[in-house]
């Protein structure tokens, strides 16, 4: 039976919204049809992965249509903020977001900003529905993705498969230690085009998996202004702060972090190296190396 344009058109749409036709583009395809099982593609991108603080904890209070009510109320917020901002969505994990952005890494950064701005809005109508307000973090990595498809003859699906996948996922987990907003890599840090975004580096970042520790940083343009005004001025402190850490200087950097953190309690990458501080100056005093006692020198251990 032959389908009409209109017809054609209804599906098109309909499996744009399963399947980004962005994957159609880069795999050089006009249709879902004309893909095969195995083609790929190599491009460099920008990933952003970001999910929700302790959501198993949340959800226990509800039932599952209330879950699913709860993720689409939120997805339908956040998600639009990937396109927005010239990226695109590979899959929602649960409630976990993992976009790609093919042009600027500038979008991505863009993009995980607004996603903390919205989750603000999100939280007013949450407390007024008399339900406890969320957190997200976002992880943000710049590298070569291999875009394809996978599965067998019955049934496959689009994917991608790379390092920077997982990378930007143990930054996202990285912001729970560091309990703050936004954390990306160097990478990202030097793909940037605009020096306009409020950055502070972070140390060194051993990630598992990997053998090569990555160089972080927080963006904290999307948090409340008065942690934004806090973060702004104390910039040079944390980092003197930071370059004591590495210089295993634990005394000098306990000193530094104490001062930053005294300013603002919810400085949480201030508060998260004072108190390592004070692990490595006993770890110290006992006759051990800081680094190997902890797992750090100036450097996280992701967990």
């Amino acid at each position: 039976m032959k389908r009409s344009a209109a017809a054609v058109e209804r599906i098109n749409e309909a499996q744009a919204r399963f399947m980004p036709t962005e994957f159609l583009q880069f795999l050089g395809r006009e249709s879902i049809v004309d893909v095969g099982l195995g083609e790929s593609v190599l491009r460099r991108m920008t990933v952003l992965f970001s999910d929700i603080r302790s959501f198993t904890t949340i959800s226990e209070g509800m039932s599952p249509p209330e879950i699913f009510k709860f993720l689409n109320d939120y997805l339908r917020r956040v998600g639009p903020l990937v396109r927005e901002y010239d990226g695109f969505i590979d899959k929602y994990i649960g409630d976990a977001i993992m976009g790609l952005f093919p042009g600027k890494a500038d979008d991505a950064l863009n993009a995980a900003v607004a996603l903390q701005r919205e989750i603000r809005i999100f939280n007013r109508q949450l407390e007024k529905e008399g339900k406890p307000a969320i957190a997200a973090g976002a992880g943000i990595h710049t590298g070569e993705l291999m875009l394809g498809t996978i599965g067998e003859r019955g049934r496959m699906e689009t994917t991608v498969i790379a390092d920077a996948v997982n990378a930007a996922a143990r930054l996202e987990s990285a912001t729970k230690s560091f309990d703050c907003s936004i954390v990306l890599s160097r990478e990202t840090k030097d793909a940037l085009e605009r020096d306009r975004f409020m950055l502070r580096r972070l140390g060194m970042l051993h990630v598992k998996g990997k053998s090569k520790e990555l160089e972080v940083y927080e963006a904290f343009d999307g948090d409340p202004p008065e942690l934004v005004v806090h973060k702004q001025n104390t910039l040079d402190r944390f980092a003197e702060a930071l370059a004591a850490l590495e210089a295993e200087d634990w005394a000098a950097a306990r000193h530094g972090f104490a001062k930053v953190a005294a300013g603002c309690e919810r400085d949480g990458p201030a508060a998260y190296y004072l108190a390592r501080c004070g692990e490595l100056e006993i770890a110290s005093s006992n006759g051990r190396t800081g680094a190997s006692s902890v797992g750090l020198g100036g450097k996280l251990t992701e967990a």
